[in-house]
């Protein structure tokens, strides 16, 4: 029998997702209407009875279960589109292959081929594989499938992330600079004290903004927790003259990006490999300088494990050795 369950998605709208499951065989669609999903759901169970669909499922093709994902379970993530790449490649790799036919040996080759052909990192490969995983798992669920061959694939090592933090130097020149255009200085003053993520600082509502207490909430972040940015007392002093500029009723600065104002700081500035993103380094490398311990700069972050932040674990080398020092003077003093 059909199982029909209600689902709000993010955006406010309602979906109706159908379950179907007789005689060992699963069908799964998602519908706007609640009529659409009956009316889907009585002409599966018509189908499965008579044979059809036993047929469909020996034979269905990678490219079929990519399409049948995106239609039903995409539109459930919190960002869709990040998936389209990594479908994309294994739609033109082994989309015109059966489910059945896809092998952990043909998995290896394909990504060996696939290192050799693209300049891409191998986080890049790491998470394509992940995503289409998820796929052939779903697929395992809906009984196209026993097993999932990609959980037999072991990731690919990947090399420390990238540590780039501006020197006191560069600093001062790239915030002279940002000075010469209001809101720019702002985003930059945010993203270096608090270490948000660009999307999170322009995204950002005056009632998200507890000036009170001294702090901002993200309600919405990247790994969907929500999480709060202490403000230090310069943040909070220029958030509060832009705010009695009324540029905006709800939102604090109104904008999607501030890339073309922010390269042309950089240029000015004469700061070399340096990226927007490199100021959440900065914000943790300046903090791990200070003696911070690596599990409070993760909670700053808002990683959800220390493995991201151990890259600054060298910059408090300095601090650790003055804390041993102090202990070496009180257990033997001279």
């Amino acid at each position: 029998m059909a199982n029909i369950k209600k689902y709000k998605l993010k955006n406010g709208k309602v979906s109706y997702k159908v379950r179907i499951r007789l005689n060992g065989k699963i069908v799964n669609k998602t519908f706007r209407t609640i009529g659409d999903a009956r009316k889907f759901a009585i002409e599966q169970e018509n189908e499965i009875e008579s044979g059809k669909f036993g047929i469909f499922q020996d034979e269905m093709l990678v490219e079929d279960l990519l399409i049948k994902y995106t239609l039903e379970e995409l539109p459930m993530k919190k960002s869709p589109t990040s998936y389209l790449a990594g479908f994309k490649f294994f739609r033109e790799k082994i989309g015109h292959l059966r489910l059945k036919d896809i092998t952990v040996a043909l998995l290896h080759e394909t990504r060996q081929n696939f290192i050799k052909e693209n300049k891409v990192s191998f986080s890049t490969i790491n998470r394509y594989y992940s995503y289409v995983s998820h796929c052939f798992t779903m697929a395992v669920q809906w009984e196209y499938l026993e097993v999932n061959p990609f959980l037999k694939v072991g990731k690919l090592k990947e090399p420390n992330g990238r540590v780039r933090f501006l020197s006191d130097e560069e600093r001062e020149r790239l915030l002279t600079e940002c000075k010469k255009v209001d809101y720019l200085y702002i985003v930059v003053v945010l993203a270096l004290t608090t270490g948000a993520r660009k999307t999170e600082i322009l995204s950002l509502s005056w009632k998200q903004i507890q000036f009170d207490k001294g702090f901002i909430i993200l309600e919405d972040t990247k790994n969907g927790e929500r999480r709060s940015l202490p403000l230090c007392t310069y943040a909070k002093e220029v958030l509060l003259d832009w705010k009695e500029k009324k540029v905006h009723e709800t939102l604090v600065f109104n904008m999607k990006d501030c890339k073309r104002s922010w390269s042309t700081a950089v240029k000015n500035a004469e700061i070399e490999d340096f990226r927007f993103h490199d100021l959440r380094h900065c914000c943790a490398s300046y903090l791990a300088m200070q003696g911070v311990p690596i599990l409070a700069i993760a909670d700053v972050l808002g990683h959800k494990t220390l493995k991201m932040v151990k890259r600054y674990a060298h910059l408090s080398n300095q601090y650790k050795s003055n804390l041993i020092e102090d202990l070496g003077i009180f257990l033997f003093p001279v």
